[in-house]
């Protein structure tokens, strides 16, 4: 298949064969865990630029531009500046797309992120573009807010959080070749490694693998649902568990595991949860499937109006299944 993105196979690999094995020091160590991925998101952005021949104010010594051109052809297989790949974030929907999604948890926490990059931009970046640094290739012209604010999904969708050599650190790393493998939450493949000198960072055949074969990993650990997929990743997952994880933190049944990103409970507030409840009220599961039906040709809406309509869908039917809708 010409059109298929991702890792195949090119043998036959038998379960508890290693995968793909990259040696820690071929990662890209991005700092440790934080609620804040806009930093990293700058130090992507700046070797990107450095990449495409643009300039930075950043100074690097022999060794780490050295790393640097290393870099480059793992940079060109980025998902593009404003392509489809990276649309499909929240991050990216326009307003009128937010709102449709009824969910205000997911456009507060959509809004805090974007503020987090406008403040980072107006902070590190903007007082440097008088002096022609930050320049974008393709158009000659200043990097704006939005290009900080791809690089900062780049961050959030390709990093794996990785243990160090002490149990409470914890780095993001963006993986080559292991990062590009696509995510299906069924796999039983299995990632193991260390962000350790000399590590090794591994993906083990969890089951028997054919020729010709995609070899998936599974995203957030299983544990997370579709509002963190359609904000983080920039899609929806098609597995029905992704909508019963949002179902269930919906009416307390769970609690947020993974990739909670404001300051909330992990377990919804009561009024947090009303208020989720009522805005999904706004329209019938009736009502958004006509609306999807109507788009059978992807012609009349946008994609993330589309994506949005889908993702309430989705939580309705899971809620209708619990009884809560």
């Amino acid at each position: 298949d010409d059109s298929l993105r991702g890792m195949v196979a090119l043998k036959n690999i038998d379960k508890g064969d290693t995968i793909l094995d990259i040696p820690y020091e071929l990662a890209w160590n991005l700092g440790m865990e934080s609620s804040d991925p806009t930093l990293p998101g700058i130090t992507v952005l700046q070797d990107y630029l450095k990449q495409t021949g643009a300039s930075t104010d950043v100074k690097n010594d022999d060794n780490n531009n050295n790393q640097g051109n290393k870099r480059a052809d793992y940079l060109t297989m980025m998902p593009k500046f404003m392509s489809e790949d990276c649309l499909g974030s929240t991050d990216f929907f326009s307003e009128t797309a937010l709102e449709a999604l009824q969910s205000p948890l997911i456009v507060e926490e959509t809004k805090y992120r974007q503020q987090l990059s406008e403040l980072r931009f107006e902070r590190d970046i903007k007082p440097l573009l008088s002096n022609e640094l930050f320049l974008w290739k393709e158009t000659n012209q200043p990097v704006t807010e939005q290009h900080l604010r791809w690089a900062v999904w780049l961050v959030t969708s390709r990093v794996l959080t990785v243990q160090g050599d002490i149990p409470t650190q914890k780095y993001r790393l963006m993986i080559p070749l292991i990062d590009m493998c696509n995510h299906d939450r069924q796999s039983p493949h299995v990632l193991t490694g260390r962000a350790v000198a000399g590590g090794r960072l591994k993906v083990t055949a969890g089951c028997n693998i054919q020729l010709g074969q995609q070899i998936n990993i599974c995203y957030g650990g299983g544990v997370v649902g579709n509002d963190r997929f359609v904000q983080d990743y920039a899609f929806l997952d098609a597995d029905e568990k992704a909508y019963d994880i949002v179902a269930k933190i919906l009416t307390g049944r769970q609690r947020i595991l993974e990739g909670k990103n404001i300051d909330r409970p992990t377990l919804l507030a009561v009024s947090d949860r009303q208020l989720a409840m009522e805005s999904l009220q706004q329209t019938t599961i009736e009502q958004d499937q006509t609306l999807l039906k109507e788009d059978d040709n992807n012609t009349l809406m946008s994609n993330d109006m589309k994506s949005a309509i889908q993702y309430r869908l989705g939580v309705k039917l899971a809620l209708q299944k619990l009884g809560d809708f």
